[in-house]
């Protein structure tokens, strides 16, 4: 928004106040009289005479210049808030942008939908799904090839039967194998690293590739709602213990637990 531009909407708020008391005024002292009972026309037609009726259409227009203004101001808030956030970011998240502006999702992407027209946001690009702001070349040329492959992903899904609910499953699988790949770097013990390594490593494979796996998808949907988050939370805690230096018998009977429960991993997979 431009300094004129600014100009302009106090100068809009200050006309609006004054046309809503000049005319609020002006129609109540009005409607008072004739309310009066020495004030004789026939019906409601005492109230309909055009001064009155001018003085409310004032009012209206007052109380609308205001709300425009007000709204213009707040938008061009957004906007600095935004322009700041984004700032030497190569990708920031909708969702971030919203907490920031302290505004809805839907207000935030129609914000950045106008600031993008107004060219505001020199360079950046709003991903298909409306949850990203991209800025990077490198990233935008990345996301484009994901973004087709993923299509490409859902039609095989749906050509192989797979429900979206299915669909979300082999999803939410696949990242929790994905953490626990993550988790085993940190894991000392090499017995337990590499157990750890190799169910992480199955599974993403398995949820990765839905149509070959669908078949099995009760047996994946137990291991992925019990088993994967148990080894999760179970191998966080043992790596937080370690690098405490915690020795205690709560430290070994974490230990003992996570040789267990990969001892007695479903058979099925391993």
């Amino acid at each position: 928004m431009s300094r004129k531009r600014q100009i302009l909407d106090i100068a809009g708020i200050v006309l609006g106040v004054l046309l809503i008391l000049r005319n609020g005024t002006s129609f109540a002292l009005e409607y008072v009289n004739r309310s009066s009972p020495d004030y004789y026309v026939p019906g409601i037609m005492k109230y309909l005479e055009k001064q009155m009726l001018l003085s409310l259409l004032l009012v209206i227009i007052g109380m609308f210049v205001i709300w425009f203004s007000c709204r213009d101001f707040a938008l061009y808030r957004r906007y600095k808030i935004f322009q700041s956030v984004c700032a030497k970011r190569e990708y920031i998240q909708v969702q971030e942008l919203a907490q920031e502006g302290h505004c809805s999702l839907s207000k935030a992407v129609k914000s950045i939908k106008g600031m993008l027209k107004k060219n505001l946001l020199p360079g950046a690009v709003l991903d298909a799904q409306e949850g990203m702001l991209l800025f990077s070349e490198n990233l935008k040329k990345s996301y484009e090839e994901a973004w087709v492959l993923w299509n490409e992903k859902q039609k095989r899904c749906v050509r192989a039967g797979v429900s979206l609910e299915d669909q979300e499953m082999f999803l939410q699988g696949k990242f929790l194998a994905e953490e626990i790949g993550e988790l085993v770097k940190e894991v000392q013990e090499p017995e337990i690293q590499k157990q750890l390594k190799k169910i992480s490593d199955l599974y993403v494979w398995r949820y990765e590739h839905v149509e070959e796996e669908i078949k099995n998808k009760e047996f994946l949907k137990i291991v992925c709602t019990e088993y994967l988050p148990q080894i999760k939370n179970m191998t966080h805690k043992y790596i937080q213990m370690r690098k405490l230096e915690d020795e205690t018998q709560d430290s070994l009977l974490i230990e003992e637990k996570i040789r267990d429960f990969l001892k007695n991993f479903p058979k099925d997979s391993l």
